[in-house]
């Protein structure tokens, strides 16, 4: 509960040590300083230069660096939902197959994991389909700074049987996780993927529950 004649104390108190400070302290501190200065006053404005220049490159070099990473550094994503073309070259909706997309710059995979399964009631996990993978890989966008790579396919007729094996009550899911490096940069520096989605049997699309991108 808020206490108002507590804190008006406290403001009484914290009033009265500032004005101690005025009119004691900080004459007599103010004193030291302008006889040091006048006393040292070539090296003073030496070290305030150099310790200025410093804190400004410092400052404009991180700032360019962290703008240079978030503008320059790869991305790798993985799409909501898959649209291909069909033998007749129609977009269609295609659940069975990820699309990995890159933006940005190339970059190399070094672990990537794509994986299906089905969630009772119970939240227990019965894995229906895995792609593990720690080969390195290397993968490149193709145009307007993008480029799409097809993973974790799976035949049509075996995720429409996943899908029709899920009773009342179950969930079909699909998880991955991707691990990747900047491959122009030298910079070793490791970013992830992470995401999950459940099947919506209505509209048979994909519905993300949770991203994680670094």
């Amino acid at each position: 509960m808020y206490d108002a004649k507590g804190f008006c104390v406290y403001n009484i108190f914290i009033f009265f040590l500032g004005l101690i400070y005025c009119v004691w302290f900080l004459p007599m501190s103010i004193n030291l300083i302008l006889n040091f200065i006048k006393n040292n006053n070539a090296t003073i404005i030496s070290l305030v230069i150099s310790l200025v220049a410093v804190i400004v490159s410092f400052g404009l070099y991180s700032i360019s660096n962290t703008d240079l990473q978030l503008k320059y550094r790869p991305y790798l994503v993985i799409a909501d939902n898959t649209m291909l073309y069909d033998e007749k070259l129609i977009l269609v909706n295609s659940p069975y197959v990820m699309l990995l997309k890159v933006y940005n710059a190339p970059a190399k995979i070094v672990s990537q994991e794509y994986n299906y399964y089905k969630l009772d009631k119970q939240n227990n996990k019965t894995l229906l389909k895995e792609f593990p993978s720690t080969n390195t890989e290397f993968v490149y966008p193709f145009s307007n700074s993008e480029g799409q790579y097809n993973r974790g396919i799976i035949e049509k007729i075996e995720f429409n049987n996943y899908v029709n094996g899920c009773v009342l009550g179950e969930k079909l899911i699909r998880e991955v996780k991707i691990s990747y490096n900047w491959l122009s940069s030298g910079n070793e520096k490791l970013y992830t993927f992470e995401g999950k989605w459940i099947f919506n049997t209505s509209t048979l699309t994909w519905i993300a529950q949770g991203i994680n991108a670094t």
